[in-house]
């Protein structure tokens, strides 16, 4: 083959190039000069290279077909807003009906949370080795969830809330004794649950039914409030409060990203090495300055400085709370706690921040508003 292609490209013999017999005395087939991969190859085998260049072509088409049909998956970024825009929405609603309504998400927001905490103690084998039995946790989260409903039904009384966690560890107590090979872990870990997953949220429910003590209207934006979002009268010291509160975190939120992102250093703490000194300092100061214009725009019973008294407070302990969630973690091994919320993970990743801080803002109002005087007795209700 090859000397023939020599002959017809004139570097062989004298034979016709028109495809006349050559030198050889064979009636050569035809050459043509068709490529496949960078040779030269015969007509009859162009053909065949030909179709299977057709069919990877037909092949690359079908293949980005089937990529167009695959539907684009969301980033987590989109996620993670849509999340937080759908939780925002409904938290709102949530907020401002109060009583029941509350009462009632707050005891699914223990239980779950409960869930999920015992989930990264069973994690923690070096630290914790011998988590609580099955039977103790889902006893555990029957009681953290049962505390708001109790308290609401008890009319705000904590002295209730105070007798049902001592009943329930004490016979929690007794069971894993008597049912169990008995490991201190399982006490302390069960105990820590209850409180954490129990004891603290329910303070919400506690701090969102304050009332007795009316907001000031002058300069204010309660007497402007619409009818059709319940107009005035819907205000009272608990709204106030707990929606000082929430918007007091997510600020705290904000102002660490943003000035962490944009100035941050220096770490904060090797628990978390994401949070810096400058993001820190930079929720320190929107968490004051939303506090202050929420004490302004609800008409808070206190002055200013008690607002930016509470702004402290309130971002000391939402960073508290989250930096207590990032070591349990950090034991665990685990990156969330769960994975109920797109883009978030789990309730204790997105609300590890509020856990430590309605019970602060609850006593906040009582002891430095209220300085514990009797006539700022506040009611539930």
């Amino acid at each position: 083959v090859r000397a023939s292609a020599g002959e017809v490209s004139g570097r062989g013999t004298t034979a016709p190039a028109r495809g006349g017999r050559g030198e050889f005395g064979f009636g050569m087939a035809r050459f043509a000069s068709a490529s496949c991969g960078g040779c030269a190859v015969v007509e009859r085998d162009g053909g065949a290279c030909a179709r299977r260049a057709v069919r990877a072509r037909a092949a690359a088409a079908g293949a980005s077909e089937d990529d167009d049909a695959k539907p684009k998956k969301v980033s987590n970024f989109v996620m993670r807003v849509a999340s937080a825009l759908a939780m925002g929405a409904i938290g709102a609603l949530i907020v401002f009906a109060g009583a029941w309504p509350f009462a009632l998400a707050m005891a699914a927001f223990n239980a779950a949370s409960c869930i999920e905490f015992f989930g990264m103690v069973k994690e923690m084998n070096k630290e914790l080795p011998y988590p609580p039995p099955e039977w103790a946790i889902r006893l555990c989260t029957l009681v953290c969830g049962s505390l708001p409903i109790l308290l609401h039904v008890m009319h705000g009384r904590m002295s209730a809330i105070l007798i049902a966690l001592v009943i329930s560890f004490t016979g929690l107590t007794a069971m894993l004794i008597v049912n169990e090979e008995s490991h201190f872990n399982e006490f302390t870990s069960s105990l820590f649950g209850l409180f954490y997953c129990g004891f603290l949220p329910t303070f919400w429910v506690k701090l969102r039914g304050m009332s007795g003590v009316a907001l000031q209207q002058s300069g204010t934006i309660i007497p402007h409030w619409p009818a059709w979002l319940g107009g005035p009268e819907v205000w009272s010291l608990g709204l106030a409060a707990t929606l000082t509160t929430v918007l007091c975190i997510v600020s705290a939120d904000v102002g660490a990203y943003a000035f962490g992102k944009t100035f941050g250093k220096n770490k904060l703490t090797v628990v978390s090495p994401n949070k810096t000194v400058e993001g820190a300092i930079g929720g320190l100061l929107a968490t004051i300055g939303m506090c202050v214009g929420m004490f302004k725009t609800l008409g808070w019973p206190g002055t200013l400085l008690q607002g930016a008294i509470l702004g402290t407070t309130v971002f000391l302990t939402s960073i508290f709370g989250d930096l207590l969630e990032s070591v349990m973690k950090r034991n665990a091994k685990m990156k969330d706690s769960g994975d109920l919320i797109p883009g978030h993970g789990g309730l204790l990743d997105r609300f590890d921040s509020y856990m430590f801080t309605g019970s602060v803002t609850y006593y906040f109002v009582i002891a430095v508003l209220g300085g514990m005087r009797s006539i700022f007795a506040v009611r539930y209700y």
